[in-house]
């Protein structure tokens, strides 16, 4: 979990972003980690594709409502692939992030 906070922070230092796709599947992230991280790459303005992918993680509905506001901050956003297959967040904190911005694609079940 701190080492995605700590990614992000890392993920901070570079200049221009657009595209970031990060697979976190089978690790210990919590909620606090994701509002760490979504603060950390936050000022990325021009992030057009994100791709995130939690499965089996120890995400909640905390996780879903840091995703939430992580992704009201990107309006600009054009692709957002986002997994959560096998984690605890219920179906208000999936509504949570599939209206927080309307490039979400939510991948609740595994493939």
């Amino acid at each position: 979990g701190r080492y995605f906070a700590a990614l992000g922070i890392g993920i901070r230092r570079c200049s221009k972003l657009i595209s970031l796709e990060l697979n976190f599947a089978d690790n210990q992230i919590k909620g606090r980690h994701v509002r760490r991280f979504g603060r950390a790459i936050g000022h990325f303005d021009q992030l057009s594709r994100l791709a995130l992918y939690f499965s089996d993680n120890e995400l909640c509905d905390e996780g879903a409502d840091a995703l939430a506001e992580f992704l009201r901050q990107h309006e600009g956003l054009l692709q957002c692939t986002i997994e959560l297959a096998g984690t605890a967040i219920t179906s208000t904190g999936r509504t949570a992030i599939t209206d927080a911005n309307p490039s979400v694609h939510l991948i609740t079940e595994a493939v």
